[in-house]
């Protein structure tokens, strides 16, 4: 579950709830989570901050402990713990981004409910809320209860999945709905650009003849608001595009370069292959093409659902 506000959170900030239910107790629950999480942390290009460099995730296992990434050739410290309490509770803040994460690990009938709410602190202006998307793996690896010196689980990498469009992890929804960010290289129908403000979503485009004609249009009490912009944004979760495979290079690597998990692409075609402003058509092969250089600079591919109807599916939760 995915909320923006709530109990114990001001209006308005960004935040993400997710629970699950797992068959051990607290403590063996909360040694899983913890130390044992490159056990059970699924690899892909979309599961890490830098996928391209064969990462492992792991948390050092103490109070004013790190939470990194950990590479063959160095590490990234994604986070500092500031709560540890076996068994009880978990907390850390966010250093690759501004953002708080707070995991409580409670007895239930079935053996422990881990409860996590990840969201933006006072001092911040960004948070990837991604723990939604990811606690369900805890539950297979508990179900499992291995030990530590058991053989690790078989995890496939992401693949591109032709009946949706996008990632076996995280469907088209998803992925849009916990993104903040998306930057625009055109559209067929203004219901693009207009839908994804609808659900929330900032969005960077060039609406003018110059390359630096760059804007910026957001919700500010349930209103666009649009403001010129000198660049693009540091940070984008989705790059848009409906430009002919020719460009696919170089938005590859605008998406590469802005941090954008996921390059969503629409042909704007028809099954017949006629111009449909909500078509997203693309023979097989068409499809296993973009998605493979997707995929060599550790970038996510979708081509379908219209993203429209993804952002209609958003706005309807």
């Amino acid at each position: 579950m995915i909320s923006h506000g709530g109990a114990g959170t001001p209006p308005g900030r960004p935040e993400a709830r997710a629970e699950v239910e797992v068959a051990v107790s607290p403590d063996r629950a909360f040694e899983a989570f913890t130390a044992e999480i490159s056990e059970w942390w699924v690899p892909g290009p979309i599961n890490f901050f830098d996928a391209r460099r064969s990462p492992t995730m792991r948390v050092e296992c103490r109070p004013g402990g790190r939470v990194l990434e950990v590479y063959p050739d160095g590490e990234l410290v994604i986070a500092e713990i500031t709560v540890w309490e076996p068994g009880v509770r978990l907390s850390y803040r966010g250093i690759v981004d501004d953002s708080q994460t707070d995991v409580s690990f409670d007895r239930s009938p079935a053996g422990t409910t881990v409860r996590l709410h990840q969201y933006l602190r006072d001092d911040g202006d960004r948070a990837f809320l991604f723990w939604p998307n990811v606690i369900g793996w805890l539950v297979s690896w508990c179900d499992d209860d291995r030990q530590p010196d058991a053989a690790p689980p078989s995890h496939p990498t992401a693949q591109l999945d032709r009946n949706h469009g996008g990632s076996a992890m995280t469907d088209p929804v998803e992925i849009l709905r916990t993104a903040r960010t998306v930057v625009l290289h055109d559209w067929p129908s203004e219901d693009v650009p207009n839908a994804l403000v609808g659900a929330g979503l900032d969005i960077t485009f060039q609406g003018g003849p110059q390359p630096d004609d760059l804007y910026v249009t957001r919700l500010v009490d349930g209103r666009q608001e649009t403001e010129r912009v000198s660049g693009l944004p540091d940070h984008a979760d989705i790059v848009y595009s409906h430009r002919p495979i020719d460009d696919m290079p170089r938005l590859l690597e605008e998406a590469r370069r802005l941090g954008a998990s996921t390059l969503w692409h629409q042909s704007g075609l028809d099954e017949r292959g006629e111009k449909d402003p909500a078509g997203v058509h693309l023979t097989e092969a068409e499809a296993d093409q973009r998605a493979a250089l997707a995929h060599e600079v550790g970038v996510d591919f979708v081509s379908a659902p219209y993203i429209v109807e993804a952002a209609a599916a958003v706005r309807g939760r």
